[in-house]
């Protein structure tokens, strides 16, 4: 999977031309569904759209906001469609796992 991610992040940079920061968000939030993996997934062709919903299920139990896990997912499900546009995988095993939704806040009073 490192192989792969390092892949992913220099696709980001050279390609999307996507800020330092950015790639550093995805990168840690890849890393982060990596250590969350171990050895449940011990190859990318395992992996599936359980694998994401119990990671942001965990996410969710450790308290992290509805923000911060929409953006986890969404740095999982790009890489998952670069996985499958490089011919490293045959098959999105992200497509299924919807776009979590963060709660709009409302304004603050001046």
């Amino acid at each position: 999977m490192k192989t792969s991610l390092a892949g992913f992040l220099q696709h980001l940079a050279v390609e999307r031309g996507l800020s330092a920061s950015t790639i550093s968000a995805y990168g840690r939030d890849l890393q982060q569904f990596a250590a969350h993996l171990g050895r449940r997934a011990g190859r990318l062709d395992q992996l599936t759209a359980a694998h994401v919903h119990a990671f942001a299920a965990a996410l969710a139990e450790a308290g992290q906001a509805d923000s911060s896990i929409a953006r986890k997912v969404s740095a999982i499900r790009s890489f998952s469609r670069w996985l499958v546009a490089e011919g490293v995988l045959a098959e999105d095993f992200a497509e299924q796992v919807e776009a979590r939704r963060a709660a709009r806040r409302l304004p603050r009073a001046l």
